[in-house]
């Protein structure tokens, strides 16, 4: 989702110094309501209508040198585990953070051709 313009800020912190409820501001200029309201609210709690220039949320465990390096990883033994994936990378997060990653690159762990079968049999 776009940041509202800076100008469109401007106008709604007016109108709220103006007096007019969030409702009615989001009505005047075609906004949500939530819209405005955060608008509003940033401006009463840190004094400024410009948009945050971070997104929230966490940061990933595996950032892009990362991803790479994983990537070598499994191009020089395709068949290795997650937790063998794990161990050579010396990043001790979830398992299942390294089966995302994996599927981020496109990459899929192969097994060796050369293992024996298993012995179980479907019937």
């Amino acid at each position: 989702m776009e940041a509202y313009p800076m100008s469109i800020r401007k106008k709604i912190i007016e109108r709220y110094r103006a007096g007019e409820s969030t409702q009615e501001i989001a009505e005047r200029y075609g906004y949500c309501v939530s819209g405005v309201r955060r608008v509003r609210q940033r401006y009463e709690e840190t004094g400024r209508v410009e948009p945050r220039k971070t997104k929230p949320g966490r940061k990933p465990a595996l950032d892009g040198s990362a991803l790479e390096k994983l990537s070598g990883h499994v191009t020089a033994q395709p068949d290795a585990t997650l937790v063998e994936l794990r161990q050579r990378m010396g990043i001790d997060v979830d398992l299942a953070v390294y089966c995302r990653a994996l599927k981020k690159l496109g990459l899929t762990r192969k097994k060796s051709r050369f293992t024996p079968l298993s012995r179980i049999v479907r019937m």
